[in-house]
């Protein structure tokens, strides 16, 4: 019988090659043979290689008897799809999500998800197709909470940038309208959403792309600042206050997070004595 070293190296051996017929022979030998792997929080799976070298059919049939190595991270951080992103190989990323439209989602390295990486990388093919299985992929933030669209803005990936706003246009998602206004606005651990970064950054084309939807003009991030208080040329200002942009001492503050707790802890006591009045027989 074969040590488990030697089912180990020829396990890698089946999946470098995609060999199907080595892999059921030596989960004949040890029936356990993938349950160890899975035992370990943080692994290199043979899903792992076999989705660096883009063995589909080694690869369907992996999944099919462990689904979990789909959602595991190797010791570097990156699930399997992840690591056939990296390498180019795209039917399988593909063949990934024909499977399991979640994996669209799945949180690697730093928070990156699939279509964080394609955001990224400018695959428009790639965020295409993750957007029409898995539109809620598109709320997904990274650590430095970061969207997608961030992510497009800050690589200077204009036409990544330009799907994700024409989808978020002609998206039939109930509340379609709130979701662009969401996920435009939203703001990364520095408090920029997309238009601040745009303006910093003097990128001409973003903005423009991004003044025909419905982001906020006014947002301030953590230092208090307006996109047009951070625009880096006379160019991008001159269009920011032409569209209605103020600076951060022009803009009337909405209330503060303290204040909406305030008010709610008020109407919850409110709706509290109310029902005490009720159990005690008198009618508000």
């Amino acid at each position: 019988m074969n040590s488990r070293n030697d089912i180990d190296e020829k396990m890698k051996a089946a999946s470098t090659e995609g060999d199907v017929n080595l892999l059921y022979k030596l989960i004949e030998e040890d029936p356990y043979v993938l349950e160890y792997i899975d035992l370990i929080p943080f692994v290199q799976t043979p899903l792992h290689i076999d989705a660096s070298i883009g063995h589909l059919q080694f690869g369907t049939e992996i999944m099919r008897l462990k689904p979990s190595f789909a959602w595991k991270l190797n010791q570097q951080g990156f699930s399997p799809i992840h690591l056939a992103m990296q390498n180019n190989q795209k039917n399988m990323v593909f063949r990934f999500v024909d499977i399991n439209k979640e994996l669209v989602r799945i949180k690697g390295r730093e928070g990156l998800t699939p279509l964080h990486v394609a955001s990224q990388n400018g695959e428009i093919d790639l965020l295409a197709n993750f957007l029409l299985v898995c539109p809620n992929s598109i709320q997904d933030v990274t650590m430095r909470s970061e969207t997608a669209s961030h992510i497009a803005v800050k690589n200077n990936q204009y036409e990544a940038l330009h799907v994700m706003v024409s989808w978020l246009k002609t998206t039939r998602q109930r509340a379609a309208t709130e979701m662009e206004k969401l996920i435009l606005d939203c703001k990364d651990e520095n408090g920029n959403n997309i238009l601040h970064i745009s303006a910093q950054n003097n990128d001409l084309k973003v903005l423009r792309l991004l003044l025909k939807t419905k982001i906020n003009l006014k947002a301030e991030n953590l230092e208090n600042s307006t996109a047009l208080d951070i625009a880096g040329s006379a160019e991008i200002k001159g269009i920011l206050l032409g569209v209605g942009a103020k600076q951060s001492s022009k803009v009337n503050d909405p209330p503060i997070l303290e204040d909406r707790f305030r008010r709610l802890e008020m109407y919850e006591k409110y709706r509290e004595i109310k029902m005490m009045n009720r159990i005690g027989g008198y009618n508000w």
